[in-house]
């Protein structure tokens, strides 16, 4: 599944679930069981109440089995320690922390990359902090990415 549709996926329950206090972080697919795995949050954290309630919502949601298009197993799921980033705003939230980035494409002879995302400029161009050096990548290159966990 690639990017565009999961945009399409989670733009379609993000207004589904907003109003019972969630936001959708990020829909992710397991090719290998047929999972739709939905990643959710909230200011106070998730815990399986939260996970059972979005699930009972979208569970039979029609539109997002038209949109999956085929059989699927529906998970939903706490974003966890290393929580997926998609928008902007949650690149900006973890500026100066180590982040994960898979591109769709190869900029600077690499399309993947583990490091400290160091700026994003105004014309949505991240530097990150490597440990082979900087690198630079537009936001419209970025396939997955996520939060790296830094255990103390």
């Amino acid at each position: 599944m690639d990017r565009l549709q999961r945009d399409k996926i989670v733009n379609l329950i993000n207004p589904k679930i907003l109003p019972l206090g969630y936001e959708c972080l990020e829909a992710d697919w397991d090719g290998s069981d047929n999972t739709l795995r939905i990643y959710i949050d909230q200011p106070g954290g998730i815990v399986m109440e939260d996970c059972l309630k979005v699930n009972s919502t979208l569970i039979e949601d029609e539109e997002l089995d038209k949109l999956v298009g085929r059989d699927y197993r529906l998970e939903i799921s706490s974003p966890g320690v290393d929580r997926p980033l998609r928008t902007i705003e949650h690149f900006r939230s973890v500026v100066g922390q180590n982040i994960r980035v898979h591109l769709s494409d190869k900029y600077q002879e690499r399309a993947n990359g583990v490091g400290k995302l160091e700026a994003i400029d105004g014309q949505d161009s991240f530097s990150m902090n490597m440990p082979s050096g900087p690198w630079t990548f537009p936001f419209k290159a970025i396939r997955k990415a996520n939060l790296m966990f830094e255990w103390k």
